[in-house]
């Protein structure tokens, strides 16, 4: 019974003697393959052919590279850094907190094609104290299959205010009910669990809902996030931390940062929308100005009518798809309301001088080739 509990607590088909192996040919990487996530997972993808031994490499390396920061102030150093500088630091430096642990194993372990995502919550020590600031650590997609990583706990522990550097497999692949009873999503899509805890249960020490009324189908509702946008995205991670009861300060923190990612997202969104029309908008005016220098040069040299109708049809399809997508634009900021208007009413200019050219075509290829050439002549109304 002991030993069946032992197993269950280092997850589902740990393998210790294998790890030794594909550790100490980790630990032969050259140096100068540490320089990019890049050289790492090629000399990962060299040495490892499946994707149980790659991840095993990928989680090793982090883990025993990279030496947890101590100093208060590089825990909170630079909380706007890119996920590519947060890399280059711990690259460069070999230490870093837990969100440089985690950009660097999600980073090679995508480059390596294993899907994965990071996971923003809050821990409990084994004492039972809640975390004053947040954590974050790992889920990979291994043959089909999600795994819950930290290669920050799973680097080293501290003991008298000295980091001590020990490989701890127990966050290695671990089983979801093992990790969350000291990891605690803010979403709990990310607990990995037909029936997730509250937050209320998280701090009652439960690692599975006594309420089993609803199954939650966790892999649908991934699947179906990892099709959203970024900022839909945002916005269900919101609504779900909303649902699972704001219970501390982190919480609410994380809260407030999905809704103003949000609004940011949205208006990012709007503002890249905005762009492509205005792109759209001039290289139909480029085409425009094409077609009326061939007009005035009476349609010369000849060619097929559709030939002729598509010089003018082309540019209006793409004034009429800006005027579409414009209008399917909602939410524009008040301080870009004025430039938004001024947009629609250039489309809207551009589409009248489009018909007037698409009705002289039409006409023009409607009469017999004879009468054609007469349509670039003004007629003059001579009064007697």
């Amino acid at each position: 019974m002991l030993f069946v509990l032992f197993i269950s607590a280092f997850g589902f088909g740990q393998n210790p003697a294998r790890y030794s192996e594909i550790d100490r040919k980790v630990d032969d990487i050259p140096s100068n393959m540490e320089k990019s996530t890049t050289s790492i997972a090629n000399y990962i993808s060299e040495n490892f052919t499946g994707s149980q031994d790659q991840i095993r490499a990928v989680f090793y390396w982090t883990a025993s590279n990279i030496s947890y920061d101590l100093d208060e102030k590089e825990n909170s150093k630079k909380p706007s850094q890119s996920p590519q500088e947060k890399i280059a630091y711990a690259l460069k430096t070999k230490k870093g907190v837990c969100m440089h642990y985690v950009e660097v194993f999600k980073d090679i372990a995508n480059k390596l094609g294993i899907e994965t995502v990071s996971i923003g919550g809050y821990t409990r020590s084994s004492n039972g104290q809640i975390a004053t600031v947040s954590h974050i650590w790992c889920a990979s997609k291994v043959n089909g299959t999600w795994y819950l990583f930290d290669p920050t706990w799973g680097g080293g522990y501290v003991n008298r205010g000295r980091y001590v550097p020990e490989i701890n497999n127990k966050f290695y692949k671990t089983d979801p009910k093992v990790l969350l009873a000291s990891h605690m999503p803010f979403d709990y899509m990310w607990q990995f669990s037909e029936y997730p805890i509250t937050n209320q249960e998280f701090y009652d020490r439960k690692t599975e809902s006594s309420d089993k009324s609803l199954r939650y189908d966790f892999k649908s509702e991934i699947e179906n996030y990892m099709s959203l946008s970024t900022a839909e995205q945002a916005k269900a991670t919101a609504s779900r931390i909303q649902e699972n009861g704001v219970k501390n300060g982190l919480i609410a923190d994380r809260l407030d940062y999905e809704n103003y990612r949000v609004s940011y997202e949205k208006n990012k969104d709007n503002f890249d929308r905005i762009q492509h029309i205005i792109d759209t908008y001039r290289e139909a005016g480029n085409q425009f100005k094409d077609f009326l220098s061939y007009r005035n040069r009476q349609f010369m040299p000849l060619t097929s009518d559709d030939k002729i109708k598509s010089k003018i049809l082309a540019p209006y399809s793409m004034i009429l798809k800006c005027e579409k997508e414009i209008r399917q634009i909602k939410d524009v900021p008040k301080e870009n309301i004025d430039n938004f208007n001024s947009i629609k009413e250039a489309i809207a200019e551009a589409k009248q001088k489009f018909e007037k050219q698409v009705d002289f075509v039409n006409e023009y290829l409607s009469k017999d080739r004879s009468e054609r050439d007469k349509m670039f002549y003004k007629r003059v109304v001579r009064r007697i």
